[in-house]
């Protein structure tokens, strides 16, 4: 095998260098189950695009960001609409374009980058964090197997920020050594976390999904 596309989740830019060091190709790609496969990395594509984006439009089809970062896309890979469920198809169907509920950018290359659900998006004290952009920090710590950011309800700010995350095997990490690396990454001190739970594991769909809901409702309960 020399290269595989890889999707349906945030890709680690880990992984796409690990995989390159033993000569296999990581396309990271943008898809869902409304558009299927959006853009997607190419086998000449540059190799810091590979790991740092995910990828550029697919042939025919038209990327759209809102002021809002929300992505639309339109083009032959998607569908037109829910079977029987006319109110969810409005929500996410305007004049061809499907709603994504995903944050992005678009560089001048047109590659685009994920970073984040506008409904993950979490706010605190009036400003926006994308969970994102900590958790690919998080993930590239050898103790961290999985990482998970969430917002939880906070008095005063409305949100508070906790890193969840699953360890590998005999690992540990504390939350004073956390903050510290993520401050040496070059995390904005807004964007730091202000508790961190360690789990066994994180709740996820049958496709790989991290269910953040779920986290937030075990620990708010």
């Amino acid at each position: 095998m020399r290269f595989f596309g890889c999707g349906g989740a945030p890709v680690p830019p880990e992984l796409v260098r690990a995989a390159a060091e033993v000569g296999i190709g990581v396309l990271r790609l943008y898809g869902s189950t409304e558009v299927l496969v959006g853009t997607w990395n190419r086998p000449d594509s540059p190799e810091e695009k590979k790991v740092a984006t995910d990828g550029r439009a697919m042939s025919h089809v038209e990327l759209r960001v809102d002021d809002d970062g929300e992505l639309f896309t339109r083009g032959p890979n998607t569908c037109v609409g829910f079977f029987a469920d006319p109110e969810r198809t409005a929500a996410t169907f305007e004049d061809g374009w499907v709603r994504s509920g995903d944050r992005v950018t678009i560089d001048g290359d047109g590659y685009l980058t994920v970073v984040g659900r506008k409904k993950e998006i979490i706010i605190r004290g009036g400003l926006n964090i994308a969970p994102r952009e900590i958790e690919e920090l998080l993930v590239a710590f050898p103790e961290v197997k999985q990482a998970a950011v969430i917002g939880l309800p906070d008095e005063r700010l409305g949100e508070r920020m906790c890193a969840c995350l699953v360890l590998v095997p005999e690992a540990t990490l504390d939350f004073e050594t956390m903050v510290e690396r993520l401050r040496a990454g070059g995390l904005a001190t807004f964007k730091l976390p202000q508790r961190l739970e360690l789990l066994d594991e994180l709740p996820t769909t049958a496709s790989g999904k991290v269910q953040k809901h779920e986290i937030v409702r075990a620990l708010v309960d």
